[in-house]
């Protein structure tokens, strides 16, 4: 197989702890959740399961107002099945969202995350640990509004004006080369956070033919 995007979930709420949500691991041999979060008193994730197996922390960012925080959590090879994805929160946050995306044929170690943000009309983040054939995966988390937020790479999930407040799209495209660009547009000049992290290609020993010329004289000598 090749390195794929299999099926995401996502889910959202308001001034809640925690958020669940079923999702399917069909062919998936790593679960990547992303995570953004609209709130002032510096709530952060402080947990995620899947099948009640703990994911692992990859990275955060929060804007400096504060307001908007982006996370990414992973785990390597989850249980496949259908089970639910429970995020929880270190408190209950104004505004929450999560979704949960499998990539089929996943090395073990992703590459490192890169964040950035700042107040501007949009968002990007520079995924410097990336490689040519790399699933770059990111979310931001925009303060935006009414203003509609669009991703320059393919949709994973998204929610608008949630709480009548924030925007969080997370997307996924495929690295050229190092320091790959992720991108949002939107047309409010508002604080936002994002996060982006490139995941590998499993390392599969390649199918090498010898011709049996090459082996003669090894079978004349025994």
């Amino acid at each position: 197989m090749a390195l794929g995007v299999e099926t995401t979930t996502s889910t959202t709420g308001l001034a809640v702890s925690s958020l669940t949500f079923a999702h399917t691991i069909t062919l998936a041999n790593k679960l990547m959740v992303t995570v953004g979060i609209g709130d002032s008193t510096g709530i952060t994730v402080s947990g995620v399961t899947y099948n009640s197996q703990s994911l692992t922390f990859v990275g955060a960012v929060t804007d400096g107002n504060p307001w908007c925080r982006v996370e990414i959590w992973e785990k390597h090879n989850p249980s496949v099945t259908t089970a639910n994805v429970v995020v929880t929160f270190s408190g209950s946050p104004t505004q929450g969202a999560a979704g949960a995306t499998g990539i089929i044929d996943a090395a073990t170690a992703l590459g490192t995350a890169s964040t950035n943000t700042t107040t501007s009309t949009n968002p990007t983040v520079t995924v410097v640990d990336s490689a040519s054939g790399d699933i770059v995966v990111s979310v931001a988390t925009l303060d935006g509004q009414a203003a509609t937020t669009t991703e320059a790479g393919t949709l994973l999930w998204e929610i608008e004006d949630l709480g009548s407040d924030i925007d969080v799209n997370a997307q996924h495209q495929t690295a050229s080369g190092a320091s790959t660009v992720c991108s949002w547009t939107n047309s409010t000049n508002a604080n936002w956070a994002a996060i982006g992290v490139a995941v590998k290609t499993s390392a599969l020993t390649p199918n090498v033919q010898i011709p049996i010329a090459s082996l003669w004289p090894i079978l004349v000598a025994c």
